[in-house]
């Protein structure tokens, strides 16, 4: 079975966004600023679009990491380099790795299309995509793509927290049947997001209480059936954007799959990876 656009349009926008994370430049970039290891630029560079936040509402909005890992990041970030250096610069040094990659920004006509189909979305419940939105494109249609992922990113993101939260999901129990479903180490997570494992086995009995999990970690037909209510309801919250896009969304989708198989091609996107991109 073929994808839903929505699961389109996440996979493509994702792994676009994505190069922020991976690519030699984006990490150059938050070097050269100052940030003090990789995680002190990945926390600024994300949170940049909220202004000078401090720990607490980052580690709500974000989800899935550990309170001591953001802390360790913010607010001391801003005293080296504050929000809108940060933006600008993430936002170039994207753009330079996507031209590496072979990447071409849409034309005028998309371009307007895509900004055009977010402005008028509700921001309410939406922290992540509402900063992003408010950044104005730039005339150069690459980073402009970038940011245009970004926000569609952060968008899908902030309805998939919510749509947790509604299901009594916390970020680290997501986190561990993400893990279950797709195969993925644990010990993944526990450098990416900083848990301990003593944080993921205690998860893990929550979610076996529940059912949820078998002995051995792997997901129970309950389990399974969570995670996919999990996808449907961050997938139907997600659908606004292409419905907004309008006759134009397939070619915003093939011109995203053109970008997003340039990238794979090159091989920036490490597999696995803790956001749960595969590489088709």
């Amino acid at each position: 079975m073929s994808d839903s656009p929505s699961r389109r349009l996440w996979k493509t926008a994702e792994t676009v966004h994505a190069v922020t994370y991976f690519s030699e430049e984006s990490i150059a970039a938050a070097r050269e600023l100052g940030y003090r290891g990789f995680w002190m630029g990945y926390f600024a560079f994300r949170a940049a679009p909220l202004g000078p936040v401090g720990p607490a509402a980052v580690e709500a909005l974000f989800n899935n990491f550990h309170a001591d890992r953001v802390a360790r990041a913010l607010p001391d970030a801003w005293e080296i380099a504050p929000p809108s250096v940060a933006i600008d610069r993430r936002r170039g040094a994207a753009a330079e790795a996507l031209r590496r990659f072979g990447v071409e920004g849409p034309d005028e006509y998309l371009l307007q299309a895509m900004f055009g189909s977010v402005a008028t979305i509700a921001p309410h419940g939406r922290a992540m995509f509402a900063a992003n939105r408010q950044i104005a494109p730039t005339g150069d249609p690459v980073a402009d793509l970038w940011q245009w992922c970004t926000t569609v990113r952060e968008h899908r993101g902030d309805g998939h927290v919510a749509a947790l939260a509604v299901l009594g999901i916390d970020g680290l129990e997501a986190t561990v049947l993400l893990a279950a479903d797709l195969g993925i180490d644990f010990e993944l997570f526990e450098q990416s997001r900083g848990w301990e494992r003593r944080h993921i086995d205690a998860a893990l009995s929550r979610l076996g209480q529940h059912g949820l999990v078998d002995e051995d970690g792997g997901l129970t037909e309950s389990g399974r059936s969570l995670r996919q209510e999990i996808e449907d309801l961050t997938d139907r919250q997600a659908f606004g954007v292409l419905s907004r896009l309008g006759e134009a969304h397939e070619l915003v989708l093939a011109h995203l799959e053109g970008a997003a198989e340039a990238i794979r091609s090159a091989g920036a996107i490490p597999y696995p990876n803790p956001i749960g991109l595969d590489p088709r």
